[in-house]
């Protein structure tokens, strides 16, 4: 198993700035005038963002319970950070931000699964024409 390592690096980086938007008081965040009041875009972006991350950080054949199981993380992760925002007086416990972390998560897993499918039927059918062309020279 091989780690990408600046891979690594960028999604650290990123968790903790996703870490400081969403546990810093409102008044610390300046966000673009298109996302003021609009937290649930930012929700499903940081969840989206962080989930194909997250799955791209090792190299190796991945398996259905890799997936599931990274996937599992993602949603135990987004009620667990609405959790601990309801502890913050600056903060409250939003079920609306959860349904959109789900969201996020969900549509980066299924993006994912889509890529991947992509990727599976290419290599096939390109060993199904270099197969052919094998198949195809002549014996002289």
């Amino acid at each position: 198993m091989k780690i990408r390592y600046p891979v690594v690096v960028i999604s650290v980086l990123l968790l903790l700035y996703f870490a400081f938007l969403g546990f810093a008081p409102h008044e610390w965040i300046k966000l673009p005038s298109f996302l003021d009041g609009e937290d649930k875009i930012l929700h499903f972006s940081v969840f989206f963002l962080t989930t194909i991350l997250i799955n791209y950080i090792f190299i190796f054949t991945r398996t259905f319970l890799y997936w599931t199981g990274c996937f599992i993380i993602m949603i135990a992760w987004s009620v667990i950070s609405e959790a601990v925002q309801s502890i913050f007086p600056y903060r409250l416990f939003d079920v609306g931000d959860i349904i959109a972390n789900l969201l996020g998560t969900t549509s980066s897993s299924f993006l994912i699964l889509i890529v991947r499918f992509i990727n599976y039927k290419f290599k096939l059918y390109k060993a199904e024409v270099n197969q052919e062309k094998e198949e195809n020279i002549p014996l002289v």
